[in-house]
């Protein structure tokens, strides 16, 4: 009698839920797979043989695979309420570094966190922010932001910030510490975040 056995890699589902697939450009289905070695026995998986293989994160539209690291970017939706919230924090925090009273600059810090898609936001909700906010959180709301945001994104928020800093006719020692505390949360240096507030002063001084 002839008995026919060996090996192979079978996958397992450790998880699914929504990510955004590179391949697709959107957020997606996936399935977060493990691979171990089976002993077969005529073909038929019969029991696993040592751990783990590795894993692979697989869109359930496109079908494409990627490694577990991908599951680090934060999906559209949670994006934007990330950049919301954390505009919000960066926005009291460059207030409260230089003229939270100057309209102005609160006019500035408006127009900054109602680009980020906050309907209805106006200076009585900043008002509300300055009083119950204090930016303590803000330096770990912009390393889950960072991930997700490509060079011009961090870059226009940085720009924004230097807006309002400037808004008033000059920026403080506090305003610009509190801009190289977001650029280097956001992986920008010191050079790149210098050149945009350089950009943005010039900018306004020719008006």
């Amino acid at each position: 009698m002839i008995f026919i056995w060996g090996f192979r890699m079978r996958a397992s589902k450790v998880s699914e839920g929504e990510f955004f697939c590179p391949k697709c450009g959107a957020d997606r289905h996936y399935v977060l797979q493990r691979f171990r070695r089976w002993f077969t026995f005529f073909f038929i998986p019969i029991f696993p043989t040592g751990g783990s293989k590795g894993e692979q994160v697989k869109c359930q539209t496109c079908g494409t695979s990627f490694r577990p690291e991908v599951l680090q970017t934060p999906t559209s939706a949670v994006l934007t309420d990330t950049i919301r919230d954390s505009m919000r924090s960066a926005v009291v925090a460059i207030l409260n570094a230089g003229s939270s009273w100057d309209p102005a600059a609160r006019k500035a810090g408006v127009d900054a966190i109602a680009s980020t898609g906050a309907a209805g936001y106006n200076d009585a909700s900043l008002s509300a922010d300055l009083s119950s906010m204090n930016g303590g959180e803000l330096p770990a709301q912009l390393g889950r932001l960072s991930p997700g945001l490509n060079a011009q994104g961090k870059e226009m928020f940085i720009t924004r910030l230097a807006q309002i800093a400037v808004a008033d006719g000059s920026m403080s020692d506090g305003e610009r510490s509190v801009l190289d505390m977001v650029g280097a949360s956001l992986g920008l240096s010191a050079t790149y975040v210098l050149g945009i507030v350089t950009a943005v002063s010039n900018n306004t001084r020719r008006y």
